[in-house]
C-alpha cells in the first residue's frame, strides 16, 4: 500500500483469498522513502550513511531497491537533502521519481513495481522518455490466484501518473492463452 509506514494503521480487504491494504487509517509518524541504487558496494555506503541518520534501511537480496524507514525523532529533511546530494549519479535514483510519486493514490504493492525501477533507471541516467514504451504484466507465484503470470494488465494508480508525466506510450502485450 503506497504511502503506509511504520506504526500506522491500515485498513485491510481479502480478495480473491489474498488480503490487501485498502486504506491508512491513522499515522504513526514513521516515514518511508525509496531509493534505487545500482552498485552494491554503493548501495551499502548509502545505507551505511542513512543509519548515522538515524533511519532505518531495508533491501532484499539482490534488489537495487532501498527501503528507509524515518522515525519522528529523525531529521526527515536532512536524510531528504543527502539523498537528493548523491543522486545525480547515473547509479543511484531518488528524487525525480520520488516527486512524481508524491500525492499518488494509494497501491497495494508500495510503488515497488518494476516499471518505477525501470522509469527511475533510465531517467537517472538522464534518457529522455517522451515517446518511449512500456508494457506492464503479472508477476506472480505459483500459489497465487490473482494474475496469471506474465499476462498483460493496465498500469496501477503508482504507475500511470509516472507514465504520464514522462509521455510514455503503453504497448498491450499479447498473452499466451488469448
Amino acid at each position: 500500500m503506497y504511502g503506509l509506514s511504520k506504526g500506522d494503521t491500515a485498513l485491510a480487504t481479502m480478495r480473491n483469498n489474498e488480503l490487501f491494504g485498502s486504506e491508512i487509517v491513522s499515522k504513526g509518524g514513521h516515514s518511508t522513502l525509496r531509493v534505487f541504487v545500482e552498485q552494491s558496494d554503493i548501495r551499502q555506503n548509502v545505507r551505511d550513511e542513512i543509519i548515522k541518520l538515524g533511519a532505518d534501511c531495508n533491501s532484499v537480496a539482490g534488489s537495487s531497491l532501498l527501503a528507509i524507514d524515518i522515525p519522528p525523532v529523525a531529521d526527515f529533511d536532512r536524510i531528504d537533502k543527502f539523498l537528493s546530494s548523491i543522486s545525480n549519479d547515473d547509479t543511484i535514483a531518488y528524487s525525480e521519481v520520488k516527486n512524481a510519486l508524491d500525492g499518488t493514490s494509494p497501491y497495494d504493492f508500495s510503488a515497488q513495481c518494476a516499471e518505477v525501477n525501470a522509469i527511475s533507471r533510465a531517467r537517472n541516467k538522464e534518457i529522455d522518455l517522451k515517446g518511449a514504451t512500456i508494457s506492464v504484466a503479472n508477476v506472480r507465484g505459483k500459489k497465487s490466484s490473482s494474475g496469471i503470470h506474465g499476462t498483460s494488465k493496465p498500469p496501477c494508480s503508482v504507475c500511470n501518473p509516472l507514465l504520464n508525466k514522462f509521455d510514455m506510450n503503453l504497448l498491450e502485450r499479447c498473452n499466451k492463452n488469448g
